[in-house]
């Protein structure tokens, strides 16, 4: 069984966040509201990147089957798959509620350099609610970056045109402020023992090298019919 989960739906595996250290009060009281407070503060939700977490999925709540979608984009199979095929399920299954989609960035090789540059600003464009578009059109101009020897700036400048204002999506990308949340999806890929991309998870099933419409939809098609 292959399963990988979000972010938000597997409880917060990312490291807590630590409070810096402060002067030791002499009042007890004091250092009791202080500790109250600092636990409260490790408590908080990181809801900069539940956002973005949640900007991966489409689809209504209550969906009755979850499609995940494991690739790469610097690899062939997987832009002509988010190019082709993710678009189609999206319209097909999507939109009429019938399953949520998400999508996951697995480890690329070395020779596909671009590939985390890429997906990173994908996830920065999620803070302005363009991640599927982003992921879309670095598919669709991929022949274009993979061989850049900075692609940054197109990747920002791309981001932008979707919507992302320059000095959040600059910020993002500059400090790659994504690169853990890149890191836990390539180590669930690794975990699941997922070895070919792109994979699509349909369910409980992986999914990998035949990804035509019909097969695709033919999986899906028989998932939700056991869902009944």
């Amino acid at each position: 069984m292959v399963l990988l989960f979000a972010t938000a739906a597997c409880g917060d595996s990312r490291p807590k966040e630590t409070v810096a250290s402060m002067p030791v009060s002499k009042s007890p009281l004091h250092d009791s509201a202080r500790a109250r407070s600092d636990r409260a503060f490790a408590r908080r939700p990181d809801t900069f990147l539940l956002h973005v977490d949640s900007q991966r999925t489409v689809g209504v709540r209550d969906a009755p089957l979850t499609v995940i979608f494991v690739g790469q984009l610097e690899c062939a199979g997987c832009t002509d798959a988010v190019r082709d095929l993710l678009p189609t399920l999206r319209r097909e299954y999507v939109v009429p509620g019938r399953i949520k989609l998400e999508y996951r960035s697995a480890r690329a090789p070395d020779t596909n350099y671009n590939a985390r540059f890429a997906v990173h600003a994908a996830y920065c464009a999620a803070l302005a609610d363009a991640f599927w578009p982003m992921i879309d059109a670095l598919a669709a101009s991929r022949e274009e970056w993979a061989h850049l020897a900075d692609p940054q700036p197109r990747f920002d400048s791309l981001a932008v045109r979707l919507g992302a204002k320059p000095a959040q999506q600059h910020k993002c990308t500059e400090q790659a402020l994504m690169s853990h949340t890149i890191q836990l999806d390539e180590e669930r890929v690794a975990s699941a023992g997922i070895r070919i991309l792109p994979t699509l998870i349909v369910g409980s099933e992986a999914i990998s090298g035949d990804l035509s419409l019909r097969r695709v939809r033919m999986v899906i098609d028989a998932a939700l019919a056991k869902k009944r």
